[in-house]
């Protein structure tokens, strides 16, 4: 009798394990397609992590990089089809010359975390020109695991440089 309770005990303490371990969210590697790539003619001068899930929100971010310009269309990102796809940019801010990048390396989702992380080249000199880097990228929608408010942070070098909220419907 002490044997079975002993048995029960076990099993019950091993299916409670592999519950805990199956309840750890996932980590999924969002594959994406390259938008746009290269520097840019804007003007807003922070480096910035931006997310669009529809046209509205594209526009919005338009009128973020081209405040003098309302209404400016920035037209990779306005033609993308945002009932299949969102679109994450990854800004690096106004810099003062030439060769400055920023790529997006890899995106990974763990339950409602969206971890985009990036590399850059920061070279100290060049021509002597205003530059604003960016990469943006489309995901599809059916790639997300989890969709509602998500967390999406920018990481580089393992650390996290800023996060913003967004709801992905």
């Amino acid at each position: 009798m002490n044997r079975s309770r002993t048995l029960k005990r076990g099993l019950i303490c091993l299916v409670l394990l592999v519950s805990l371990v199956a309840c750890k969210p996932q980590e999924t590697e969002l594959p994406f397609e390259i938008v746009v790539k290269g520097s840019i003619g804007a003007t807003y001068k922070n480096m910035d992590l931006m997310i669009a899930t529809n046209p509205a929100e594209a526009q919005q971010i338009a009128d973020t990089l081209w405040p003098e310009q309302p209404g400016m269309h920035f037209e990779e990102i306005a033609n993308v089809d945002y009932g299949q796809y969102l679109v994450i940019i990854a800004y690096f801010g106004a810099k003062p010359h030439g060769g400055f990048v920023i790529t997006i390396e890899k995106i990974v989702q763990i339950g409602r975390m969206v971890n985009v992380t990036i590399s850059t080249v920061e070279p100290t000199g060049g021509d002597a020109v205003i530059l604003h880097p960016i990469h943006a990228v489309k995901i599809k929608r059916a790639d997300l695991p989890v969709k509602g408010r998500l967390s999406f942070s920018l990481l580089k070098d393992g650390k996290t440089i800023l996060t913003r909220e967004h709801l992905v419907p």
